[in-house]
């Protein structure tokens, strides 16, 4: 799970916190991270059938009077450590520090409909790939 490096500073806050090393708290991290991201398919769904999409067209239009919205995307940098090794350099983004992109779609009622988190860094949000 590459999303596990971006837990650093969650492991470093976590394990001050909680009283325990580094090592028990990076186990907690990783274990509450699994249990999160097996809940995902449950939670997280884009609007599928012709009477959803068509519900929340209409809700974004009642928000703002915009025609046709599905979701709203955003995506922003999320800091991790150096991964190291050969390929390390492609997540240092634009700005300068090691990341991971990760893209969000939201409904009118602000619930995730999408979550992607699997782009290095460097790559341009503009040329992201769509699957």
């Amino acid at each position: 799970m590459t999303i596990l490096g971006v837990c650093v500073n969650v492991q470093v806050t976590a394990g001050d916190l909680a009283g325990v090393s580094n090592s028990v708290a990076s186990l907690a991290v990783r274990k509450v991270t699994r249990l999160i991201a097996n809940l995902a398919p449950q939670y997280v769904k884009f609007p599928s059938t012709v009477p959803a999409r068509s519900m929340t067209v209409r809700d974004f239009y009642a928000i703002a009077a915009f025609p046709g919205v599905l979701g709203a995307v955003d995506c922003t940098h999320v800091p991790i450590q150096s991964p190291g090794g050969n390929h390390a350099e492609l997540f240092r983004n634009r700005k300068g520090y090691f990341s991971i992109n990760v893209q969000a779609v939201a409904s009118a009622d602000l619930t995730f409909t999408n979550v992607v988190s699997r782009w290095h860094g460097s790559l341009d949000l503009l040329t992201m790939p769509t699957s």
